[in-house]
Protein backbone atom coordinates (compact mmCIF):
# COMPACT_ATOMS: atom_id res chain seq x y z
CA UNK A 1 0.00 0.00 0.00
CA UNK A 2 1.33 3.62 -1.10
CA UNK A 3 0.23 7.12 0.41
CA UNK A 4 0.66 9.32 -2.64
CA UNK A 5 -0.48 13.31 -1.69
CA UNK A 6 -0.34 16.53 -4.04
CA UNK A 7 1.98 19.43 -2.60
CA UNK A 8 -1.48 21.04 -2.17
CA UNK A 9 -2.98 18.26 0.40
CA UNK A 10 0.80 18.01 2.22
CA UNK A 11 0.66 21.48 2.86
CA UNK A 12 -3.19 21.42 4.19
CA UNK A 13 -1.94 18.50 6.26
CA UNK A 14 1.32 19.82 7.49
CA UNK A 15 -1.19 23.36 8.49
CA UNK A 16 -3.44 21.20 10.10
CA UNK A 17 -0.97 19.92 12.37
CA UNK A 18 0.97 22.92 13.39
CA UNK A 19 -2.71 24.52 14.07
CA UNK A 20 -3.69 21.67 16.65
CA UNK A 21 -0.27 21.99 18.09
CA UNK A 22 0.71 18.20 16.64
CA UNK A 23 4.77 17.42 16.62
CA UNK A 24 5.91 17.83 12.96
CA UNK A 25 9.10 17.13 12.30
CA UNK A 26 11.63 17.34 9.46
CA UNK A 27 15.43 16.30 9.13
CA UNK A 28 17.88 17.08 6.83
CA UNK A 29 16.87 19.37 3.49
CA UNK A 30 13.06 18.59 4.36
CA UNK A 31 13.05 21.65 7.29
CA UNK A 32 14.07 23.85 3.98
CA UNK A 33 12.34 22.11 0.82
CA UNK A 34 9.24 21.31 2.76
CA UNK A 35 8.38 23.32 5.75
CA UNK A 36 10.27 26.97 4.81
CA UNK A 37 9.61 26.92 0.94
CA UNK A 38 5.45 26.70 2.27
CA UNK A 39 5.50 29.10 4.62
CA UNK A 40 5.13 26.84 7.32
CA UNK A 41 7.54 27.41 9.86
CA UNK A 42 5.68 30.27 11.33
CA UNK A 43 8.83 32.21 13.03
CA UNK A 44 9.68 28.73 14.58
CA UNK A 45 13.48 27.92 14.92
CA UNK A 46 14.81 25.35 12.64
CA UNK A 47 18.09 23.37 11.25
CA UNK A 48 18.22 21.78 8.45
CA UNK A 49 21.14 20.07 6.10
CA UNK A 50 24.13 22.60 5.96
CA UNK A 51 23.82 23.44 1.95
CA UNK A 52 24.04 26.98 1.73
CA UNK A 53 20.26 26.87 -0.49
CA UNK A 54 18.81 25.05 2.42
CA UNK A 55 19.94 27.82 5.20
CA UNK A 56 19.44 30.90 3.07
CA UNK A 57 15.56 28.71 2.52
CA UNK A 58 15.44 29.42 6.34
CA UNK A 59 16.75 32.38 6.80
CA UNK A 60 17.03 34.02 9.74
CA UNK A 61 15.46 31.01 11.45
CA UNK A 62 18.12 28.72 10.82
CA UNK A 63 20.33 28.12 13.94
CA UNK A 64 22.75 25.65 12.63
CA UNK A 65 22.26 23.04 15.44
CA UNK A 66 22.78 19.53 15.26
CA UNK A 67 18.43 19.23 16.54
CA UNK A 68 16.68 22.02 16.73
CA UNK A 69 12.94 21.91 18.95
CA UNK A 70 10.72 24.78 18.88
CA UNK A 71 7.37 23.64 20.63
CA UNK A 72 5.66 21.18 17.98
CA UNK A 73 8.71 21.63 15.42
CA UNK A 74 11.81 19.09 15.77
CA UNK A 75 14.36 19.20 12.89
CA UNK A 76 17.55 17.93 12.71
CA UNK A 77 20.65 18.59 9.71
CA UNK A 78 21.16 14.92 8.43
CA UNK A 79 21.82 11.37 9.10
CA UNK A 80 24.71 12.48 11.67
CA UNK A 81 22.02 13.85 14.12
CA UNK A 82 19.28 11.17 13.24
CA UNK A 83 19.69 9.65 16.56
CA UNK A 84 19.55 12.53 18.40
CA UNK A 85 16.77 13.47 16.40
CA UNK A 86 15.03 10.30 17.32
CA UNK A 87 15.54 10.84 21.08
CA UNK A 88 13.86 14.10 21.17
CA UNK A 89 10.58 12.36 18.88
CA UNK A 90 10.52 10.21 21.62
CA UNK A 91 10.98 12.88 24.51
CA UNK A 92 8.33 15.12 23.57
CA UNK A 93 5.89 11.97 23.20
CA UNK A 94 6.82 10.99 26.26
CA UNK A 95 8.08 7.18 25.06
CA UNK A 96 10.91 5.72 26.30
CA UNK A 97 13.27 4.91 23.88
CA UNK A 98 14.24 0.93 23.34
CA UNK A 99 17.30 0.00 22.14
Amino acid sequence: MSFVCDTVELTAYIEKMIKDYKLVSAICASPAVVLANRCLLNGKKATCYPAEQFIKALGDLYTGADVEVDGNLITANGPKSAMKFSLEICRYLAVEPKF
